[in-house]
């Protein structure tokens, strides 16, 4: 059997991309959520502050998860590519936080 349907190449129905938005968007908030625990878990240490000149020095739970929902919802319609520059940079945090909490005696990384 011969299919009769032609492609038009200028009516194409979606966008080629070599990153799925869908995955991307989970990874995305993945690392928004491993950012706030590392924060959290961090700032149980009095040698640890927040970086973040947008939150105070020693953000409580709830100023974390304020801001957090904020700015997540604020970003959620972001363009694929923005997500894929935005988990390199949150894994970088996370990675940032995760050597803080080692550096201070919390997690040990050596095992």
């Amino acid at each position: 059997m011969i299919s009769r349907l032609k492609e038009n190449p200028s009516q194409l129905r979606f966008t080629l991309s070599k990153h799925n938005r869908k995955h991307q968007q989970i990874l995305w908030y993945t690392l928004n959520v491993l950012d706030v625990y590392t924060t959290h878990r961090g700032l149980k240490s009095p040698r640890v502050r927040e970086a973040n000149p947008l939150l105070p020095s020693r953000p409580s739970f709830g100023e974390l998860i304020l801001f957090k929902t904020i700015f997540l919802t604020y970003l959620h319609d972001m363009p694929t590519d923005s997500y894929v520059f935005g988990n390199k940079l949150m894994a970088a945090v996370v990675a940032n936080n995760t050597y803080v909490l080692h550096e201070v005696g919390i997690i040990d990384l050596n095992d």
